[in-house]
């Protein structure tokens, strides 16, 4: 396989730091960004491409519908009904990517592009994700206490052993980030 077009999934827990580890392996890494698709409503910071392409539902359903998805996901906020998914647009077979997924997600890339895709699970406590997410400025703590109970529910322990032979506990992101760097490298090197 051609070590230069991995593509790194990065899965976990809401909150764990994934999207600030994506960034990370693009600004210094050399990944690109795979961006999904969200119906979500765009935060404060992000703009369109940034962290989403922000669309509506008509248009993620014709997107389903055109069969243009590799995966597609529902989330029920208390907001109402969000959807996610990745384009089969958005990924060359020549380059290599970061992508943040739930474990569907994971499971749809891996079906798609076997081999190709490498996963690294972020793990964190339960009180310094809560922090994490209390400092986005959106706070909303039934919103909180829905995603923690996803989580409980989408990452029961022996699911992440079976799937995830890398895991990591991000407590300190600046560790974190030296972790995934040395990951990398091993993943450049055809060494995992």
């Amino acid at each position: 396989m051609d070590k230069s077009n991995i593509i790194l999934a990065l899965v976990g827990f809401s909150s764990a730091g994934k999207d600030t580890l994506a960034k990370y392996a693009h600004d210094n890494l050399g990944y690109n960004f795979v961006v999904s698709h969200s119906t979500r409503p765009m935060r404060v910071g992000e703009s369109q491409g940034n962290p989403y392409y922000f669309i509506n539902d008509n248009e993620m359903c014709s997107l389903f519908v055109q069969n243009k998805l590799i995966e597609a996901r529902e989330y029920d906020s208390v907001y109402g009904k969000w959807f996610y998914a990745i384009s089969k647009d958005e990924i060359e077979d020549s380059k290599k990517y970061v992508v943040v997924v739930d474990f569907s997600g994971f499971l749809a890339l891996k079906n798609h592009f076997g081999d190709r895709v490498k996963s690294v699970f972020i793990d964190c406590s339960e009180p310094e994700r809560r922090k994490r997410a209390e400092l986005r400025g959106d706070f909303n703590l039934d919103e909180w206490n829905r995603r923690y109970e996803d989580d409980i529910k989408k990452f029961p322990q022996n699911l992440i052993d079976k799937h995830f032979k890398l895991k990591f506990k991000n407590k300190n992101i600046e560790n974190s980030k030296d972790l995934l760097k040395a990951i990398s490298k091993k993943f450049d090197e055809g060494l995992i």
